[in-house]
Protein backbone atom coordinates (compact mmCIF):
# COMPACT_ATOMS: atom_id res chain seq x y z
CA UNK A 1 0.00 0.00 0.00
CA UNK A 2 1.74 3.47 -1.02
CA UNK A 3 0.56 6.94 0.68
CA UNK A 4 2.27 10.35 -0.14
CA UNK A 5 2.47 13.01 2.04
CA UNK A 6 4.14 16.84 0.96
CA UNK A 7 5.65 18.83 3.29
CA UNK A 8 6.66 22.72 2.61
CA UNK A 9 8.14 25.52 3.59
CA UNK A 10 6.18 28.72 1.92
CA UNK A 11 7.99 31.91 1.54
CA UNK A 12 5.75 34.94 1.71
CA UNK A 13 5.66 38.77 1.15
CA UNK A 14 4.52 40.56 5.17
CA UNK A 15 2.37 43.22 5.43
CA UNK A 16 4.33 45.68 6.74
CA UNK A 17 7.04 44.53 4.02
CA UNK A 18 9.95 42.18 3.59
CA UNK A 19 9.71 38.32 3.13
CA UNK A 20 9.72 35.30 5.29
CA UNK A 21 9.52 31.69 5.11
CA UNK A 22 7.19 29.55 7.31
CA UNK A 23 6.43 25.88 7.19
CA UNK A 24 3.32 25.27 4.83
CA UNK A 25 0.67 23.15 5.54
CA UNK A 26 0.73 19.06 5.53
CA UNK A 27 -1.29 17.21 2.73
CA UNK A 28 -2.20 13.87 2.01
CA UNK A 29 -3.12 11.72 -0.62
CA UNK A 30 -3.41 8.23 -2.57
CA UNK A 31 -1.39 9.32 -5.44
CA UNK A 32 1.80 11.59 -5.89
CA UNK A 33 0.63 13.81 -8.42
CA UNK A 34 -2.49 14.12 -6.45
CA UNK A 35 -1.02 15.36 -3.38
CA UNK A 36 1.29 17.79 -6.11
CA UNK A 37 -1.89 18.98 -7.50
CA UNK A 38 -3.81 19.71 -3.81
CA UNK A 39 -0.33 21.45 -2.71
CA UNK A 40 -0.22 23.79 -6.42
CA UNK A 41 -3.71 24.73 -5.78
CA UNK A 42 -2.99 25.58 -1.67
CA UNK A 43 -0.24 27.59 -3.06
CA UNK A 44 -2.55 29.13 -5.93
CA UNK A 45 -5.55 29.89 -3.50
CA UNK A 46 -3.09 31.28 -0.52
CA UNK A 47 -4.09 27.92 2.28
CA UNK A 48 -0.85 26.48 1.63
CA UNK A 49 -0.07 29.19 4.17
CA UNK A 50 0.02 27.30 7.54
CA UNK A 51 -1.22 30.74 9.66
CA UNK A 52 1.33 33.55 9.07
CA UNK A 53 -0.69 35.40 7.22
CA UNK A 54 1.58 36.42 4.30
CA UNK A 55 0.03 39.12 2.02
CA UNK A 56 1.02 36.87 -0.73
CA UNK A 57 2.61 33.59 -1.44
CA UNK A 58 6.07 34.18 -3.51
CA UNK A 59 7.17 30.40 -3.32
CA UNK A 60 6.98 26.75 -2.01
CA UNK A 61 9.54 24.23 -1.72
CA UNK A 62 7.83 21.25 -1.42
CA UNK A 63 8.99 17.67 -0.08
CA UNK A 64 6.95 15.20 -1.31
CA UNK A 65 6.98 11.45 0.98
CA UNK A 66 6.05 8.49 -0.75
CA UNK A 67 5.36 5.63 1.89
CA UNK A 68 4.87 2.17 1.12
CA UNK A 69 3.76 -0.24 3.71
CA UNK A 70 3.51 -4.32 2.98
CA UNK A 71 3.03 -6.69 5.46
CA UNK A 72 5.09 -10.19 5.37
CA UNK A 73 4.13 -13.03 8.06
CA UNK A 74 2.33 -10.96 10.09
CA UNK A 75 5.33 -8.12 10.16
CA UNK A 76 4.79 -4.69 8.76
CA UNK A 77 7.88 -3.06 7.23
CA UNK A 78 7.76 0.22 5.60
CA UNK A 79 9.49 2.44 3.14
CA UNK A 80 10.20 5.58 2.93
CA UNK A 81 11.14 7.85 -0.11
CA UNK A 82 11.55 11.26 -1.08
CA UNK A 83 11.27 13.62 -4.14
CA UNK A 84 10.91 17.50 -4.04
CA UNK A 85 9.59 19.92 -6.05
CA UNK A 86 9.33 24.02 -6.17
CA UNK A 87 6.23 25.96 -6.98
CA UNK A 88 6.85 29.78 -7.80
CA UNK A 89 10.06 31.11 -6.87
CA UNK A 90 11.89 30.40 -4.18
CA UNK A 91 14.90 33.45 -3.12
CA UNK A 92 18.39 32.50 -3.52
CA UNK A 93 18.75 33.75 0.03
CA UNK A 94 16.38 31.39 1.70
CA UNK A 95 18.18 28.40 0.84
CA UNK A 96 19.61 27.46 4.75
CA UNK A 97 16.31 28.44 6.21
CA UNK A 98 14.73 26.13 4.03
CA UNK A 99 17.55 23.39 4.64
CA UNK A 100 16.88 24.26 7.96
CA UNK A 101 12.86 23.60 8.67
CA UNK A 102 13.45 20.23 6.55
CA UNK A 103 16.07 19.34 8.98
CA UNK A 104 14.49 19.97 12.17
CA UNK A 105 10.34 20.69 11.49
CA UNK A 106 9.75 16.75 10.36
CA UNK A 107 12.49 14.37 9.73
Amino acid sequence: MFRYIARSVVVGNCWGGGQVAYKGRRVEGDTRDEVLRKTEDMFKDGSLDSGMGFESLIGAWVEIEEIETVTIDAKTFTRSEWTNEIIGEIPEDFDEVINDYFADCWR
